[in-house]
């Protein structure tokens, strides 16, 4: 607005507290190259979207030299950093930058309270409001208790499939020990039935005990 001749509102305000943020973040002007002569950085205020913050940590960038010392301030390295400066502090940074006044937040207080939601792990307001997302800021604020719950679901679930599995085996061999019961009664059922000379008169002639233990042996 002050390079356009604009009016000058607290939409002025967010967007040079959103130029601080993104130089701390990144350890670079979000002009980039630009700011290297006047009419290069009035054209990038004014005309070019800046890169988001975790994308102006890995290149191009005037020397990767410069990026890794300002990782190394930042105690990280510039992989790690742009992981975390990915997501919600590029969406935060993107809509303290935004071109229209009117598309940025509506006060300095709205953009540092999306800040603290950010540190506290909790939902920024410039986030489609959806269950996934939800779930993963909640993740991320208590970790420790997920990480505990999933351990003892994981436990329980283990202990479960163990115990059906066992439960299902010792089924089986009771269902295999019935079938062999059965098949031997039967067995033992035909021999004595073999051995009843009423019911068996046209071969009792010639049939021995030996005969009929041999007959109960094949089957």
């Amino acid at each position: 607005e002050q390079v356009a001749g604009g009016a000058i509102t607290t939409a002025t305000d967010v967007y040079a507290l959103g130029v601080l943020l993104y130089v701390l973040l990144s350890g670079q002007h979000p002009a980039g190259s630009a700011v290297s002569t006047p009419a290069t950085l009035i054209h990038a205020i004014v005309d070019t979207e800046p890169r988001r913050v975790s994308d102006a940590v890995v290149g191009p960038t005037e020397t990767p030299d410069a990026i890794a010392q300002h990782a190394i301030q930042c105690g990280t390295t510039s992989s790690r950093l742009r992981r975390a400066l990915r997501g919600d502090l590029d969406t935060i940074v993107a809509k303290a930058l935004k071109k229209k006044p009117a598309e940025r937040y509506t006060s300095v207080t709205a953009f540092a309270d999306d800040v603290r939601r950010f540190l506290n792990h909790e939902p920024i307001s410039t986030r489609p409001d959806t269950l996934h997302y939800r779930t993963a800021r909640f993740v991320r604020r208590h970790v420790r208790g997920v990480a505990m719950t999933a351990a003892v679901v994981l436990l329980l679930g283990g202990a479960t499939v163990f115990h059906m599995s066992r439960l299902s085996t010792e089924r089986d061999r009771a269902q295999r020990e019935a079938t062999k019961a059965a098949k031997a009664s039967e067995v033992l059922t035909g021999i004595l039935l073999g051995a009843d000379p009423i019911a068996n008169r046209a071969t009792a002639e010639g049939l021995t005990v030996r005969g009929l233990l041999d007959a109960g042996a094949q089957e």
